[in-house]
């Protein structure tokens, strides 16, 4: 009997909530319709006003428009036939005449455009006739210095101060200003292509090969047998050169005067340059990492190499690895032919000042480039 009051309850619990949720359904789907409702009563009350406003616009509108209407056919008779015909001919003639203007317009400007372009035409080509160089001011530079240089000839001077619109060079040539040389006979640049050497390109913009050294000078280039393919020169005038060559010269024979000697101290690591008993130059060192690894004695520059190569394990020149740096100068420590033992730069610049090397003496780059500039070869080198 309990398993049926049971089985009774169950099935009138179901069938109540089977009710309650048809009765929330019916309730939601009645929300819903009444909100749609709604809706469409709120959008379709201004749709209404603004067409009721139109309609009471219009009748307005329509009633000025006749009155415009009326008041300008009182002002204004009735124009005859002949009348319109004639402001018709007139309209057609002031036309035609518009057309005719227009078109003469159109060519004049054609034409303005024509002459334009050529005169745009050969303003480019004389621009491209026209070789320029800029040329700074520099200290004591004069128009006639200036014209030496490009020139060699002092009667130019007169084309760079009219191009440059200078009337009066003692008063306008101002040091820093920039001046443009047109067509300057030197001063070009050269790319170098393969096969080229100093000597060639003197004869071929010089007519002789004996500018080769002052030429390489000019550029910067110490070594004139080390010319690189792709490189670009700059040429300059012949009597540049020849005071380049000039004033070269004359430091050669100061050097040679000059009396240079070399001290380097293990204890303290340092390089003392003399020149004629005066120190000119102190320099710091790194030396052996022993006493015994780096020769003490009297010994003579008696090579100098530009970016030496590292020969026990084929290191280039100037290449970052290089632990001889930029430069080399060698010392003719007994049976070595100044190929084992000598001053050079580093790759290392934090190890001067310490005892690091395997008996050679180091330097900072920039020290050991100062060397090889300005000691001249059997300079003597003492190593105490």
């Amino acid at each position: 009997m309990s398993s049926k009051k049971d089985l009774q309850q169950m099935q009138l619990s179901r069938s109540k909530r089977i009710r309650a949720s048809r009765q929330r359904k019916r309730r939601f789907t009645f929300i819903f319709i009444m909100l749609l409702l709604l809706i469409g009563l709120f959008a379709a009350v201004p749709a209404i006003q603004s067409s009721t406003m139109a309609d009471q616009v219009k009748p307005k509108e329509k009633l000025a428009n006749q009155e415009q209407v009326l008041a300008s056919s009182q002002k204004t008779p009735p124009k005859k036939s002949s009348e319109l015909e004639q402001e018709l001919k007139t309209d057609i003639r002031v036309d035609a005449i518009q057309t005719k203007a227009e078109k003469q317009c159109t060519c004049q400007n054609e034409v303005k455009k024509k002459e334009d372009i050529q005169v745009i035409k050969r303003e480019v080509k004389k621009k491209e006739d026209i070789h320029l160089i800029e040329h700074e001011v520099k200290k004591n530079e004069t128009l006639f210095s200036i014209t030496m240089i490009y020139f060699s000839s002092s009667q130019f001077q007169n084309k760079i101060s009219s191009y440059n619109g200078i009337k009066n060079p003692e008063k306008e040539i101002r040091i820093g200003m920039k001046l443009a040389i047109p067509n300057p006979q030197f001063m070009v640049s050269h790319k170098v292509s393969k096969g080229e050497t100093f000597a060639s390109i003197s004869r071929k913009y010089y007519g002789s090969a004996s500018h080769r050294l002052s030429l390489a000078s000019y550029n910067g280039i110490k070594n004139p047998d080390q010319l690189k393919y792709g490189i670009t020169l700059q040429i300059p005038s012949p009597s540049t050169l020849q005071k380049i060559a000039s004033l070269s010269a004359k430091e050669d024979n100061k050097k040679e005067k000059a009396v240079y000697s070399i001290v380097i101290t293990k204890k303290t690591n340092k390089l003392v340059v003399y020149q004629d008993k005066k120190v000119i130059k102190t320099f710091s060192v790194a030396t052996g990492k022993n006493s015994s690894l780096t020769p003490e004695g009297t010994f003579k520059i008696v090579n100098k190499i530009d970016e030496p190569w590292y020969s026990p394990k084929g290191i280039p020149g100037g290449d970052p690895k290089n632990p001889f740096g930029s430069h080399w100068l060698g010392l003719d420590v007994s049976g070595t032919k100044g190929t084992k033992y000598g001053i050079h730069g580093t790759n290392d610049p934090s190890s001067i000042g310490g005892y690091v090397s395997l008996g050679c003496i180091r330097l900072k780059n920039t020290d050991v480039k100062w060397l090889y500039n300005n000691i001249p070869l059997q300079t003597t080198v003492t190593i105490k």
